[in-house]
């Protein structure tokens, strides 16, 4: 017998037609196993709205440590309500980790109130009033809070893990909701689940983080926060370069005062619902002039890099073969929808079109200055051809663009000019819709598909994100798509372009934003900039088997260079379920080590 135990007396065309038969029936059953694995895991997964249920097994113990860290807790109580102090006490006394201290910053320490007993029951709490505190020197870091915040039993094991395993001073975590009923466990909802610390998102939600920690010699560890300046001590120091890092977990919750206290308001009384009130900081202009901050109406607000003091040129680079109703229509929106239309050069490279259309249209399209032409009689390579226009131009400002789409957005240049005017943005993208308003790109979520990268929000993965706030908020993302992709010169070159040789067809795009992350500029998702894309009309899709085998060798390619780089995302919460992110799954300490390490490359484990 041999291989499938086929016999050897059979002629080799017949056994090799059987064989080819046998593959195929394997490769099918393979599948249809790999479908079921996957229906089972989606039933282990729970909404959102299910959060209350699976928050349990979300929330995981920390590695053991080799040490056990003193942390000082400080907790802002100012203006606050004895029942909002006594939540945040009760949550450090049930912590798992027990070597802390904890100092009450109130208004008056003489306060006559029961909960001020607590003080002479455990040593560990002292009280002070913003003059008199001083850090607990025997501590590795502080973390600052507000009464009526519930830390998780977790959540200084968490911190004094981190800090004594990364070289990084501030961290963030997430936080969700909390109320209270006497006679039941508490209920949670409305988690705030991110990946990675996220200077965008901060200053666009309203509501300030519950919980902040800063290792001990840090600079900013010296003197007490409200809940507003833990956010704008957060931003300044993202501003300033500091690097943020992020646990991703939801170890601190806002608590309510329990519902039945609701009925009191009829008598008069104002107790707040709630110890952290929204502080409506999207109303802010800007924050030190550095970022500006927006309202959208019915969306989020957005934020926006400061707007040089001088314009520069835009180079935007089109590579196009044929679809000349296509490429007209992008020009034209381009040119139509920009604040300064005489900055926006357009460059079209013509790779190898028939269509006597087209030649018209380029024909027309230069001798009216909309457009020069740059000739490409090559075999197709999307990198190569981008890299040639940038050396044929001298542009300041660089966006690499597809001919299939249209611009949406009035004063998108401006918008592109402020993005690329930060210090801390490498690379930016747009939000792209089908033509029946789907939503088509949202940034790309990497290690989904088999390991390949996706678009958020595509069809297929997440229907109706187009609505979904999820995706239309100014953020971090691991990459974005090179449909339409905004980048200075002077970095574009310091990054080496793209690689041509590797990746002539797919994940250039991605390359190039994993060796801008590596290198410490961000890639920004801004949803101010909106674009119809009528997608890949012009390159075709992988629909044969040639197409996928060239496809699936680039992206090997891919994770050779990158490794777990270019499969895992650092800026999608682990506890999102996969495609969807509208899900929770439960997840392991193992996940969340490996997560932040991600997130934090270049940041050497140990201290």
């Amino acid at each position: 017998m041999t291989t499938f135990g086929l016999e050897s007396g059979l002629p080799s065309a017949l056994k090799n037609r059987l064989r080819s038969d046998m593959e195929e029936k394997m490769v099918s059953m393979i599948d249809r196993l790999e479908s079921l694995i996957a229906q089972t895991r989606s039933l282990m997964v729970e909404t959102v709205d299910a959060y209350d249920t699976i928050r349990p097994s979300c929330i995981p113990a920390p590695p053991p440590g080799s040490g056990n860290p003193r942390l000082h807790v400080v907790v802002d109580a100012r203006k606050s309500e004895p029942y909002h102090v006594r939540t945040t006490l009760f949550s450090l006394i049930g912590s798992d980790y027990q070597n802390w201290s904890a100092s009450i910053i109130l208004d008056d320490p003489g306060f006559d109130h029961a909960v001020m007993s607590m003080f002479d029951l455990d040593s560990r709490f002292r009280a002070h009033t913003p003059d008199t505190w001083d850090p607990d020197a025997a501590a590795i870091g502080v973390l600052y809070t507000s009464a009526g915040i519930s830390l998780d039993r977790h959540a200084l094991a968490w911190f004094a893990h981190v800090w004594e395993n990364y070289a990084i001073s501030v961290w963030t975590c997430d936080w969700d909701h909390k109320t209270p009923v006497w006679d039941k466990p508490p209920h949670y909802a409305r988690p705030v689940l991110n990946g990675a610390f996220d200077l965008d998102l901060l200053l666009a939600d309203e509501m300030p983080p519950p919980l902040l920690g800063i290792r001990h010699f840090a600079q900013s560890a010296t003197y007490v926060m409200s809940a507003t300046e833990r956010k704008r001590r957060l931003a300044l120091l993202a501003m300033d370069g500091e690097h943020i890092a992020h646990i991703p977990l939801p170890l601190a919750s806002v608590t309510r005062i329990p519902e039945r206290s609701d009925q009191a308001r009829e008598k008069g009384e104002t107790l707040s619902t709630w110890p952290l009130e929204w502080e409506g900081s999207a109303r802010l202009p800007s924050v030190d002039g550095t970022l500006t901050i927006s309202r959208r109406n019915g969306r989020p607000a957005l934020t926006c890099g400061p707007m040089p003091v001088e314009t520069d040129d835009i180079r935007i680079i089109i590579p196009t073969r044929d679809c000349a109703d296509l490429l007209k229509a992008m020009v034209d929106s381009l040119l139509e929808h920009a604040d300064y239309p005489d900055q926006v050069r357009i460059m079209i490279v013509d790779n190898r079109s028939q269509d006597i259309e087209t030649e018209a249209l380029l024909t027309l399209l230069q001798e009216s200055g909309k457009a020069s032409i740059l000739r490409h009689d090559a075999a197709f390579n999307w990198a190569h051809m981008n890299n040639l226009a940038v050396q044929a131009s001298h542009e300041p400002l660089l966006v690499f663009a597809n001919n299939d789409m249209r611009m949406l957005s009035p004063g998108w240049d401006s918008r592109l000019r402020g993005q690329l005017n930060r210090k801390d943005v490498g690379i930016v993208g747009a939000r792209l819709l089908f033509p029946d308003g789907g939503l088509q790109h949202a940034g790309m979520m990497l290690g989904l598909a088999e390991g390949s990268p996706v678009h958020l929000g595509v069809h297929g993965v997440d229907a109706g994100a187009a609505q979904d706030p999820i995706y239309d908020r100014t953020r971090s993302v691991a990459s974005i798509t090179g449909a339409f992709m905004g980048i200075t010169r002077q970095w574009f070159e310091r990054l080496g372009g793209f690689d041509a040789v590797r990746f002539p067809i797919a994940y250039n795009d991605v390359d190039l934003c994993l060796s801008s992350r590596m290198q410490g500029r961000k890639i920004l998702f801004d949803p101010g900039i909106e674009l119809l894309h009528f997608e890949s009309r012009t390159r075709g899709l992988n629909d044969s088997r040639a197409k996928i085998a060239w496809d699936q060798g680039e992206l090997g390619l891919l994770f050779a260079k990158w490794g777990r780089f270019s499969t895992q995302d650092p800026f999608i919460s682990p506890l999102r379920s996969r495609p969807s992110l509208r899900g929770l799954a439960p997840t392991t300490a193992h996940q969340i080590e490996q997560h932040i390490e991600v997130a934090n490359a270049g940041f050497a484990k140990g201290i």
